[in-house]
């Protein structure tokens, strides 16, 4: 049993940011990012007592099912930065976790995300089994952004390309590692488009698991004339998005 009082309410994570997690403009990249993200909550997750080998031992998993990200003046390569990360909400199976990411005392990043807890036998959603303490959940403690909601699939879009699920995609839980989406995203729009992506606000759904050898289709729908876009990653021969991305620039 964990003493509650090591469990720190807010984790502060100190990062250098490293030469893989940089863009071709030597600042930190989405997908860097977004892998900072995953390292931060897992740990926090750990420290709680409810992290991945916890709650595998009750047969349990977290999945991270929608997230919304809003990001300005990404830091570059080897400069400092603080990533801290707390629970706002934790009914029943869900868990919506927050994230601040600053730089020389700036915030740069807010993120709200959201996560299911699943039975890894079912594959489906069940309530928590770990006990947790109530001094966690911080429902004061909001982001200037709202928490992650539903993307709206566009009306009309166009297949960037296809792609096969490889080895180097899939993670410790037998499906398609959550980065994965994005990097596939952003290898298949123009580079000129990708690079010029230093800020913005990002909304995703995680909607259904990829694994090997899947045969994904990624699409792209203009939905205004602003610069927004959704895109759309989905099996194919099937009907239903596997995972949908809203982006939207700062202006």
């Amino acid at each position: 049993m964990i003493e509650t009082k090591t469990i720190p309410e807010v984790y502060t994570l100190p990062f250098t940011i490293d030469w893989i997690s940089t863009a071709p403009s030597g600042r930190l990249s989405i997908t860097g990012l977004l892998n900072l993200i995953q390292i931060t909550a897992g740990e926090h997750a750990t420290l709680c007592g409810f992290g991945f080998y916890d709650m595998r031992k009750l047969g349990q998993a977290w999945v991270l099912t929608r997230m919304k990200m809003r990001f300005t003046s990404m830091p570059h390569w080897n400069e400092e930065i603080e990533i801290s990360t707390w629970i706002e909400n934790m009914p029943g199976s869900i868990s919506v976790r927050n994230l601040s990411f600053s730089h020389r005392g700036e915030t740069f990043a807010q993120i709200s995300t959201v996560w299911v807890c699943l039975s890894i036998e079912k594959r489906t959603p069940e309530s928590v089994k770990v006990p947790y303490p109530d001094f966690l959940i911080h429902p004061e403690k909001t982001l200037d952004i709202s928490t992650a909601g539903r993307v709206k699939i566009p009306a009309q879009s166009t297949t960037l390309r296809e792609y096969k699920v490889s080895f180097s995609d899939i993670d410790a839980m037998g499906h398609v590692n959550n980065i994965k989406y994005t990097q596939w995203i952003l290898d298949s729009i123009p580079y000129k488009d990708a690079v010029s992506i230093t800020s913005g606000e990002i909304e995703v759904n995680f909607l259904a698991e990829l694994h090997i050898d899947d045969v994904v289709e990624i699409k792209y729908g203009n939905t205004t004339n602003d610069g927004e876009a959704t895109f759309i990653i989905q099996k194919k021969g099937t009907e239903k998005p596997a995972f949908l991305s809203h982006y939207t620039p700062i202006r």
